[in-house]
């Protein structure tokens, strides 16, 4: 079982803190917990996770961060599931593969570096540009020129989506990048 919470801090605000509990270790629940509890058949979270790795521990609540985006991935497979849709079956299979890699890997530590990519072209390209070209330096006109907007449009895109400026969101990837070479 893994239990993604809504009402714990972490280190960033798109990410919620969770935890796995393995079959047969006891769990309490509790009632003032807001959050997701999601059951992986055994041998289904297995099979996907020697993917990764050959061994499989014993998770005895063993915490991790994943990223808010699985939200979005755990709503449509509760919207799909309700609806009985004609062929369900498939959409609701892709999501479940989808949603246990994206709890593996959070597990394994690496999608720490996944925040929300924006529907918004312009965004979306600079938040990909920062990514790959962190280490150098970046500029917001260079930034803009990527997806052919202003860096004014750029910047007030950013705020109005992500909450941050491009800067802040650079200074963001740049710091959970340190934070991952320190780790290993």
């Amino acid at each position: 079982m893994v239990v993604i919470a809504f009402n714990r801090q972490t280190a960033s605000a798109n990410r919620f803190a969770a935890e796995i509990i393995s079959p047969e270790i006891p769990h309490c629940d509790d009632p003032t917990l807001h959050c997701y509890a999601i059951c992986i058949p055994r041998k289904f979270f297995e099979e996907r996770y020697r993917l990764y790795v050959p061994d499989i521990p014993v998770f005895n609540r063993k915490k991790f961060e994943i990223c808010s985006d699985i939200l979005k991935y755990m709503n449509m497979f509760a919207f799909e599931a309700s609806k009985n849709m004609q062929n369900s079956d498939i959409t609701l299979n892709a999501n479940a593969e989808l949603i246990t890699h994206w709890i593996i890997r959070s597990i394994l530590g690496e999608s720490m570096d996944m925040r929300s990519i924006s529907n918004d072209y312009s965004v979306a390209k600079a938040q990909h540009y920062m990514e790959h070209h962190f280490g150098e330096p970046i500029t917001i006109k260079r930034l803009s020129e990527l997806g052919f907007v202003s860096p004014s449009g750029l910047t007030h895109k950013f705020k109005a989506e992500l909450g941050v400026s491009p800067i802040e969101y650079l200074i963001e990837i740049r710091n959970l990048k340190a934070v991952s070479f320190f780790s290993k």
